[in-house]
Parts: C-alpha cells; sequence; structure tokens
C-alpha cells in the first residue's frame, strides 16, 4: 500500500527536524536490499554533494550488512538496531530497520577537554597501570586491596 499525502509530510517534517539539529549535515534514507539511496535531506551549510552522499550511503550499507551479519551469527534471536561509527571528522548514526536504513551523518570535533582525557599519555587508566606495574616490579605490596 503506498503512502499517503500525509504519511510522506509527516515523514518530511520530521526529516527535517532531525536535519535541522545543531551538527547534523545530513541524512540518508535507503533501501535495506541494494543501499540505494531513497531520500536526501542535506542542512544548506553541508558541503556535502549528491555524489558523496550516495559513495556515503554505498558504503555505509555495506558495513551494516557486515554487522548484522556478525550479531546474527553470533545471536541467532538477536539482530542490529543502532550503529554508531565516529570517524576524526563525522559521526554516522545509523538505524537499520525492515523497510528502509537510516543514516545520519553528524560533524564531530574532539573538544581539547576531551582530547586531553583520550590522549594515550593522559589517560587515567594508564597512568594506573604504570603505577601498579612499577609497584609490582619493586616487590612492594599491590596497590589494588581486597574488601575485608
Amino acid at each position: 500500500m503506498p503512502a499517503s499525502k500525509d504519511q510522506v509530510k509527516v515523514v518530511d517534517e520530521m526529516l527535517n527536524r532531525i536535519a535541522g539539529h545543531r551538527g547534523v549535515l545530513g541524512l540518508l534514507v535507503v533501501s535495506p536490499k541494494d543501499g540505494s539511496v531513497w531520500k536526501t535531506c542535506v542542512n544548506g551549510q553541508t558541503p556535502f554533494e549528491e555524489k558523496k552522499l550516495s559513495v556515503h550511503a554505498e558504503k555505509l550499507h555495506a558495513f551494516v550488512t557486515l554487522a548484522r551479519s556478525v550479531v546474527r551469527t553470533l545471536d541467532v534471536s538477536n539482530d542490529l538496531i543502532f550503529l554508531r561509527i565516529r570517524s576524526k571528522k563525522h559521526e554516522f548514526i545509523i538505524s537499520p530497520e525492515k523497510d528502509f536504513v537510516l543514516i545520519v551523518i553528524q560533524d564531530y570535533h574532539l573538544t581539547t577537554e576531551e582530547q586531553l582525557s583520550t590522549s594515550p599519555s593522559k589517560s587515567p587508566l594508564l597512568e594506573a597501570d604504570k603505577k601498579a606495574k612499577a609497584t609490582a616490579k619493586d616487590g612492594s605490596e599491590s596497590p589494588v586491596t581486597e574488601p575485608a
């Protein structure tokens, strides 16, 4: 049964609302079967072109198909419902549904505070691990204590 004009209008409004959020560069609605682009919604300040969006759709569809296969292989009663991929420049939020795959492309920049906290030399976990190893080499007691 084809969608009514009211349903199409509601979907378009929803997609435009998502695309209007801060940081959203654009979104794609693609076919779950072959990854062909059904609908795009691009923010006016976005450097993305149609060709670039179709390449993103093709590559991300292949990745989603593989991820879904892995999830189902691990547990046949399970399914992939949400996937988030973060690169240095962008973040891809992917929601594969039965009838479509929604892909939201966001601009992602690390803040200075996040860069410091994720820097290998400043990581609290790595610092604690280094201290524990140094203590173990000295032969002194481990800094980890057992509960009484």
